[in-house]
């Protein structure tokens, strides 16, 4: 089985919506684990939609983080 590539979205607008679900659930070996936006509601939703287990306001929290393997920032 190939290694999953964890995956943090910065930007949970319109657009980070929309590649937030492609991430989660259209990218074969992609997984969402965390999702940054300065606006708390947004970045709540958005991972709260792709069942992502982190957001944060704070998009350096994610870039730091080692349990992400690459980010998306939209």
């Amino acid at each position: 089985m190939a290694e999953r590539v964890r995956v943090a979205l910065i930007g949970a607008g319109r657009i980070g919506k929309s590649h937030a679900e492609t991430l989660a659930f259209r990218v074969p070996g992609a997984e969402l684990v965390g999702v940054a936006d300065v606006f708390p509601d947004a970045a709540k939703r958005v991972a709260e939609t792709v069942r992502a287990p982190k957001w944060t306001t704070d998009a350096l929290e994610l870039v730091h983080d080692p349990e992400v393997d690459a980010v998306a920032i939209v």
